[in-house]
């Protein structure tokens, strides 16, 4: 690897990192089209790479909000468990679903989430769940749905750089 191209990663890990950290994101909707777009990487090699940064980066991250008490952890186990078992499904579906459709729900499903983020819970009101069954039959669907989802967002942003 040239000093160049030790740069160019040291600034796409800089921008992932801070993405991630302070957003969330920064695997299939920033990481992957940055690998092949600036590196050249294909897409397999973009995703396998991305998935390792990015599981560096969520472990630095994790350890920042655990230590400042920003974790429900029962409630990441539950959502972490049934995301995992959910993304080998939602890959696979991604896989058999054309480029451009698979893309066009992508854009859908950003702006979907753009939607929510300017929607906010009024203050002084309460929504939590109550423990106990419903909580975790919540918790259970939205594992799922992250996890069916994820293979689609990543999917969605590598589709969009194939076409380059």
């Amino acid at each position: 690897m040239t000093t160049p191209d030790r740069l160019r990663a040291s600034l796409t890990g800089f921008v992932a990192g801070l993405a991630g950290g302070l957003f969330g994101v920064g695997g299939g909707i920033l990481l992957v089209p940055l690998l092949t777009g600036f590196f050249a990487l294909t897409q397999h090699q973009a995703h396998g790479t991305s998935l390792a940064a990015i599981g560096a980066t969520a472990i630095a991250g994790l350890i920042v909000y655990g230590t400042h008490g920003h974790v429900d952890w029962p409630t990441a186990a539950t959502i972490g468990l049934s995301s995992v078992f959910f993304a080998r499904l939602g890959a696979r579906g991604a896989a058999k679903v054309s480029r451009s459709a698979l893309t066009r729900a992508f854009a859908v499903f950003l702006l979907v989430v753009a939607i929510r983020l300017f929607w906010k819970v009024p203050a002084g009101e309460d929504h939590a769940l109550a423990a106990g069954p419903v909580r975790l039959a919540v918790a259970l669907a939205v594992g799922a749905c992250v996890g069916l989802l994820s293979a689609f967002s990543a999917s969605g942003a590598a589709s969009s750089q194939c076409r380059r």
